[in-house]
């Protein structure tokens, strides 16, 4: 896991020089492979075991961090309006496989011009090994990067019934994929359709004509979702894709 320096000091503010932060998260168990330069400064290459899933993002390396040097970490505030009524009454969610997705939100988000992620966000991206593809999408990957929570974005218009339905994939269903830097979170199905696979991949985009809203050249409303889907579940979808699909 590739983390900015500068990225892990602004939720861990230490006093210390790049060398010394990789030190310092070796000897707490984060082994730091490598340290390499980039366009924004060093970058830690940290391997994370196993039982450490609480840091695999840059909050939780920089709350591993923290606690080494004993100062508070500060997590990124959020900042966020709300108007146009209860999402609950213009979308809706279905879980139908509880066991391997526990809870699944949505936020509608009205009016957004598809257009090139910030500067400062696309070399954080880059730095953290991530192909920049667009604002949309790369909130989608900078979210996950920074908290550890997989995010995925659909074009509200092109959902059948405005709904997703989380559910296993069923017997001879195929969905078409693309494999991109882009890793989305636990997906589902429209009534209709399957969009795509569970922690794993996105659909295939085809002439413009997908739920993936990278693709889009115009002012659209899009649902922003993250997916509470269990590790044991992703990890079939990995070895077997077979599982679940929104």
């Amino acid at each position: 896991m590739r983390l900015p320096v500068e990225w892990i000091k602004e939720m861990a503010a230490v006093d210390a020089g790049a060398n010394d932060i990789a030190h310092a998260l070796t000897m707490a168990g984060l082994e730091v492979e490598e340290t390499e330069e980039s366009a924004i400064g060093p970058v830690l290459n940290v391997t994370v075991t196993p039982n450490r899933g609480d840091c695999l993002s840059v909050l939780g390396v920089a709350r591993e961090l923290a606690a080494t040097y004993k100062i508070e970490v500060k997590p990124a505030k959020a900042n966020s309006s709300e108007r146009g009524g209860d999402a609950a009454q213009q979308t809706g969610v279905v879980i139908e496989s509880p066991d391997v997705c526990a809870r699944y939100a949505a936020r509608i988000i009205r009016n957004v011009k598809p257009m090139p992620s910030p500067p400062w966000m696309q070399a954080r991206l880059s730095a953290a090994g991530m192909r920049p593809i667009g604002g949309i999408v790369d909130v989608t990957n900078y979210v996950m990067l920074e908290l550890g929570q997989p995010l995925h974005a659909f074009d509200f218009d092109k959902l059948a019934e405005h709904r997703i339905i989380v559910r296993r994939a069923r017997q001879g269903e195929t969905l078409a994929i693309t494999v991109t830097n882009h890793l989305p979170t636990l997906a589902g199905s429209q009534p209709t359709t399957s969009l795509s696979i569970a922690g794993l991949a996105a659909p295939k985009v085809s002439n413009g004509n997908t739920t993936f809203t990278f693709t889009l050249d115009r002012p659209g409303t899009f649902i922003y979702e993250p997916g509470a889907d269990t590790p044991t579940g992703n990890r079939q979808v990995a070895l077997g894709m077979g599982g679940v699909l929104i």
